[in-house]
């Protein structure tokens, strides 16, 4: 890599590289974010079954939140929470997320920590 021509290819690897990683985080952080968007909007659907009728099965409530992929389904309405369907949480919770107004930067950094994390966790 003495040459002119082996500097400049090294250099045009470095800058393709760069800029593979570059495009590749934010992808990465704008799919997070809208797979968590996708499950809380079945989860709300989960929830709209309840409003409609307020005692469902223990069968029909599991199924609800399997379908929904979350184990917990609080709807909040005027400033009120309510629980309205539960399920055994498999293990703590590592980590919890506010959706409403997340900073750009905050979807790439947890993306990135979620990404780099090995081990299974809620």
């Amino acid at each position: 890599m003495r040459s002119l021509s082996g500097r400049f290819f090294l250099l045009t690897m470095i800058f393709v590289m760069l800029a593979e990683v570059l495009l590749f985080v934010p992808s990465v952080a704008r799919f997070r974010e809208s797979y968590l968007l996708a499950r809380l909007e079945r989860a709300q659907i989960a929830s709209l079954v309840l409003l409609a009728d307020d005692m469902i099965s223990p069968e029909l409530e599991e199924e609800l939140l399997t379908n929904a992929g979350v184990f917990n389904v609080v709807l909040r309405r005027d400033a009120v929470r309510q629980l309205m369907l539960s399920s055994e949480i498999p293990g703590i919770i590592s980590a919890t997320y506010d959706l409403q107004n997340p900073s750009f930067l905050e979807l790439i950094r947890d993306a990135t920590l979620r990404f780099l994390d090995t081990e299974d966790r809620v």
